[in-house]
């Protein structure tokens, strides 16, 4: 059978690690295209196919920054972003009717042999998959995480919009108007429900706590069933029966995803250095074990929770796999793979990533918002990610976060109906894009009715 034509893509000198990084993530990790990257002489990328003298021009914006002010705010695009208008250009088949321009502008020309495009495609998906912003702009929180609100997305109006994914059906839309015969990879929908295990029980341990919680569960939630089943959790949990507490609902949840063919990924904390944030259970306890059997024997995913102090710290990091590994092989638990996610979403550009690398996971799927929903990494596909710093890329893989309960229901404040129609709405973009919808809900906000029907019609029920 004949291979697809391969492309030259005829970059730059400067910002040589990054280019390539780049367009190998588009065209080959994404597009499925045979790519060859060659350095050239040239002020814009260029793709060629031997033999043809068709070219497409892209556009230099981000990576034309001078040296000095690369990783500057000076290399920050600025709003209000210009859109490119899509109807009248030989782009209309794109799925939104405009695009936002990160780098370059919005024009366009084509005569016989060369197609040109304004807009930077390769930089602006260079710096929504980098985190480009988050290592420039220090604005921190609370709990020293990014902000969405310092997010350019964000701030324009686009955090429910995944601009890689746009740029990449423009550029194979431009591809396509050039050599009509190329063909692409079939990108495939997938749902992954994802629990950060922080509270595998009830966090009330006497029962005055325990009787204010249950207080609260009929006036504020208007749930007198869990306020009736906190308190003979608790009494079961004091006769040293656990299964009765209200927080597990870990069969629950692998009943609705089985009952929709989707397979959860539990993350478990595995050190508690910072104390009673970190939860307050241990690997090592016989009813976890039992959990960890349990998951793995149904067929879910059990991964990391790195704790609340490892986002800069690489040894702890490394010491929480090494424990989770531990554990897993004493329980005759393998996996294709490990995964991990960031206790409260603390994430550092590029430490954490790095952290995550040289601990030996897999892939991590912390990079998504904590105030809002949507895409932060400005996709819904997976991704090897790259390191600004050291700049290259690494072995590990994001997977990035779409939507948390606690964004969506706390931060942002949605009602049933405003929370239902947001993750349906996201779901669906990610369905168009063939990206994966990842979805993080922890299990102790499954104790009230309001939220489990939120979560379930979000799977389908």
């Amino acid at each position: 059978m004949d291979r697809a034509p391969a492309l030259t893509v005829h970059v730059p000198a400067s910002y040589a690690a990054e280019r390539e990084y780049i367009v190998r993530v588009m065209l080959e990790e994404f597009l499925g295209l045979r790519v060859e990257v060659a350095v050239a002489d040239v002020s814009h990328t260029a793709i060629t196919v031997a033999g043809d003298d068709r070219r497409l021009v892209l556009a230099d914006g981000l990576f034309s920054t001078v040296p000095e002010a690369w990783l500057t705010e000076r290399s920050l695009p600025t709003g209000p972003l210009a859109l490119f208008e899509l109807g009248k250009t030989p782009f209309a088949a794109h799925p939104a009717r405009a695009l936002p321009v990160l780098y370059g502008t919005v024009a366009w020309r084509r005569d016989d042999t060369t197609l040109e495009l304004g807009v930077d495609v390769l930089g602006g998906a260079f710096y929504l998959l980098s985190r480009y912003e988050e290592l420039v702009v220090a604005d921190r929180d609370e709990h020293e995480r990014f902000p969405a609100s310092a997010n350019v997305t964000v701030r324009e109006g686009l955090a429910q919009r995944p601009l890689v994914n746009e740029y990449l059906e423009l550029l194979w839309l431009a591809l396509r108007t050039q050599w009509p015969s190329l063909s692409r990879r079939q990108l495939v929908f997938s749902f992954v429900p994802s629990h950060d295990v922080d509270w595998p029980l009830a966090a009330e341990r006497t029962l005055g706590r325990v009787i204010r919680r249950a207080a609260g569960d009929v006036v504020r939630n208007h749930d007198p069933a869990v306020a009736a089943r906190r308190i003979v959790g608790h009494a079961a949990r004091l006769a040293g029966r656990r299964d009765a507490d209200v927080n597990n609902t870990f069969d629950a949840i692998m009943d609705a995803s089985e009952r929709h063919g989707l397979r959860s990924a539990f993350y478990f904390i595995a050190g508690r250095r910072a104390g009673a944030i970190d939860g307050d259970y241990s690997l090592d306890d016989p009813w976890i074990r039992a959990l960890l059997r349990r998951i793995h024997r149904r067929g879910h995913e059990i991964g990391l929770h790195a704790s609340y102090t490892t986002q800069l710290d690489p040894d702890q990091t490394r010491l929480e796999r090494e424990t989770l590994s531990r554990v897993l092989e004493a329980e005759g638990i393998e996996q294709p793979r490990l995964g991990s996610r960031q206790h409260f979403l603390r994430w550092r550009n590029p430490q954490t990533w790095r952290n995550c690398e040289e601990a030996g996971l897999d892939y991590d799927t912390t990079v998504g918002f904590a105030d809002t929903v949507g895409f932060r990494a400005g996709t819904c596909l997976e991704y090897p990610v790259f390191d600004l710093e050291r700049r290259r890329q690494l072995r590990l893989r994001e997977l990035p976060l779409i939507a948390m309960d606690v964004a969506l229901l706390d931060r942002v404040g949605a009602d049933h109906d405003e929370a239902t129609q947001t993750l349906a709405g996201l779901r669906a973009t990610c369905e168009r894009y063939g990206g994966t919808f990842t979805l993080l809900w922890h299990n102790s906000r499954l104790v009230h009715a309001a939220e489990r029907r939120i979560y379930t019609e979000a799977l389908g029920d």
